[in-house]
């Protein structure tokens, strides 16, 4: 009979943390740890080789931070639980969109990126895509593709920093002059189901001027009118699913000291029983906001260019509040552009709200006869009717439901364990 072995609370977070740092680790790299163990190592109560000294497996500190190649590798979640996600890639692009009611890695939204205009006083305008450059390979016959905001000037560097539910990039460009940061989440309240299952995602673009003159400056965020796509396979401007979207600018008080504008992003095609219902939003409460609620479809890069040449002249935007429904088989691009004039040293934070809506899930899971094809509801859509109103549940309600958040992740980031621990754990929550 064997004998067992007593460990205490330290030792089994030892044992477990090495665990987790050792479990992609294969047999013949376990023998070869065994024989070649650097001297800080020492052996578990369970008999294996840990590669770490105890002090820094238990050692505390700040999360980690995120350079260079390694952005290629994060895709941050941003959306509450059971609404699906968008994430934030480490460079400062979005990906991943599943907030379709189906699993979609790699997917991304065309043209769904976010660009900085900054002009100081007596100079000219600078603008950049807020995404640090893509890393190498660089392969594939024809580059990576405009619909991902190649072909633009982006910022230089980003350092990422990751601590669920919150992510935070500082973007690196001494040519410009603002110094600009981006910190994302969703509110997560332990608890609270309603306030956690919210299908949202905040951004809070944090913009300084850095100059000893006046600094102009606007945040344009572009996004594809996916409403009606039904997330099956990567989607561009035309896609089978897609047809009769509709953009409007939408300026709403909700209450005496509350004003919001933004893009409410719908689809006259499909009744509301079908999977492909749904409507997306995106909402700031910074008043002077400019909004292009279509971007056109023209041939090769004529849309594109058109969008930056407008930018780039005026730092905002001019066009109808409405754009035309699209055509069967397409939609459109709409930009969201709020400005900003900072004095020398002074910052300022442009808050966006992000939100979508598609309340019906198709079971295309099961085999089963008696199940498959069975349509069930989002829990969000018991409570909201379409993605204008989560969003304005989210720009009524945020800085209680961000206060709330920030105290979760205080209380937890603070706590007694070690900082890959904490880490660990709350990318599993």
């Amino acid at each position: 009979m064997s004998k067992s072995v007593k460990i205490n609370r330290r030792e089994f977070v030892i044992a477990s943390s090495a665990s987790v740092i050792g479990a992609a680790a294969t047999a013949k790299g376990e023998q070869k740890a065994l024989t070649e163990a650097p001297p800080r190592a020492f052996r578990s109560p369970a008999g294996s080789i840990i590669p770490y000294s105890q002090s820094e497996l238990l050692r505390q500190g700040p999360q980690r931070t995120f350079t260079g190649d390694h952005l290629s590798q994060i895709a941050f979640p941003l959306g509450g639980i059971g609404t699906g996600t968008v994430a934030l890639g480490g460079r400062g692009q979005l990906t991943d969109w599943e907030i379709f009611n189906r699993p979609a890695k790699r997917h991304n939204l065309p043209f769904s990126f976010v660009a900085l205009w900054a002009r100081e006083q007596g100079a000219a305008a600078a603008v950049k895509v807020l995404e640090a450059p893509t890393n190498p390979p660089y392969g594939g016959s024809f580059g990576y593709a405009r619909e991902h905001g190649q072909g633009l000037p982006h910022v230089r560097g980003a350092r990422f920093t990751g601590a669920y539910p919150f992510a935070r990039i500082d973007f690196e460009d001494a040519t410009l002059p603002v110094e600009i940061s981006l910190e994302a989440f969703n509110p997560f309240v332990p608890m609270s189901v309603d306030d956690s299952s919210l299908p949202v995602a905040v951004f809070h673009y944090r913009v300084t001027n850095r100059r000893s003159k006046p600094v102009d400056s606007a945040i344009a965020f572009s996004l594809f009118n996916a409403a009606g796509y039904d997330g099956k396979a990567p989607v561009g401007l035309r896609y089978a699913s897609l047809g009769r979207n509709v953009t409007k600018l939408r300026r709403e008080k909700f209450g005496p000291n509350l004003e919001a504008v933004g893009l409410d992003m719908t689809s006259e095609k499909y009744a509301p029983d079908d999977p492909r219902y749904g409507s997306m939003c995106l909402l700031t409460t910074q008043k002077s906001a400019t909004a292009k609620t279509e971007w056109g479809l023209g041939r090769w890069f004529d849309s594109y260019t058109n969008w930056l040449d407008e930018f780039t002249a005026k730092g905002g935007f001019q066009g109808a509040d409405t754009s035309k429904p699209s055509e069967d088989g397409q939609s459109h691009v709409a930009t969201l552009a709020p400005r900003l004039r900072l004095s020398p040293g002074e910052s300022q934070t442009i808050t966006f709200v992000l939100a979508w809506y598609f309340p019906v899930v198709e079971n295309y899971w099961d085999r089963e006869p008696e199940v498959k094809g069975d349509r069930l509801s989002n829990y969000y859509a018991t409570r909201f009717s379409s993605a204008w109103d989560v969003g304005r549940h989210a720009v009524e309600n945020l800085p209680r439901l961000e206060s709330l958040t920030r105290s979760f992740h205080q209380a937890f980031f603070s706590g007694s364990l070690p900082a890959h621990v904490l880490d660990a754990i709350s990318s599993q929550v």
